[in-house]
């Protein structure tokens, strides 16, 4: 959003109009749902944030953040985050936002400033690379070529999916990752060995044999081809 905290911060002011649209990109985060081993944690995160602020608690959290400040953009960052986490309930109320929210913090780390991190965000998205990302990460984005790794069972679906909702929400995400290509997508599938467990997944995932991502198939193939 590029609202830098420290140096004359405490003399800031927030306008309505930002205010109203940090609150719209705060709601529309999407936590990173591979960042919890927890399978339950991962469906309950599906359905949203578990805790809505009130108007009380937002008129705080906009105080307390025109108030951090500190040296080294990591520090500003955790003290952005902790004040987030309240907003939201506490450290305690959220587990995969708590964990989406620290997985950010290493990044901090190499840049004094949000605006020069962003900077850098922007410019390796602009080259021509390799991006790695996991299917949560990647919903509302499209490349020309994608390869989808680990489509095992045991892996996706998870082996710890059991129940109706746990998988429909493994499909979706395999839904996901199949319609992220725009001009060929690559299904790829080895076999796993789970330690702890002493269980090796040998096989493709069964949704590949499923009507619904038979059907995502056929129509990516038919965008691809267009």
């Amino acid at each position: 959003m590029g609202v830098e905290t420290g140096g004359n911060a405490r003399s800031a002011r927030l306008s309505a109009d930002l205010q109203a649209e940090l609150r719209e990109c705060l709601n529309e985060l999407s936590p990173d749902l591979d960042l919890v081993d927890d399978i339950e944690d991962r469906a309950d995160a599906g359905t949203g944030f578990s805790h809505t602020p009130t108007e009380a608690k937002w008129s705080r959290f906009f105080k307390e953040l025109l108030n951090i400040t500190g040296k080294g953009l990591e520090h500003r960052y955790q003290a952005c985050a902790r004040a987030y986490m309240r907003l939201r309930g506490g450290v305690n109320a959220d587990k995969v936002l708590r964990n989406t929210l620290r997985a950010w913090e290493p990044l901090c780390r190499k840049f004094d400033s949000a605006a020069e991190a962003e900077r850098h965000a922007r410019r390796m998205y602009s080259k021509d690379a390799v991006i790695c990302s996991t299917i949560h990460a990647a919903k509302g984005l499209e490349w020309d070529y994608v390869f989808l790794i680990g489509v095992t069972q045991g892996v996706l679906p998870d082996r710890r999916a059991q129940t109706k909702e746990q998988l429909d929400e493994e499909r979706r995400m395999l839904y996901t990752g199949i319609t992220r290509a725009k001009v060929k997508l690559w299904l790829t599938h080895s076999p796993v060995k789970i330690y702890g467990v002493r269980q090796v997944y040998e096989q493709p995932s069964k949704f590949l044999d499923t009507d619904e991502v038979r059907a995502a198939l056929k129509s990516s193939t038919r965008k691809l081809r267009a």
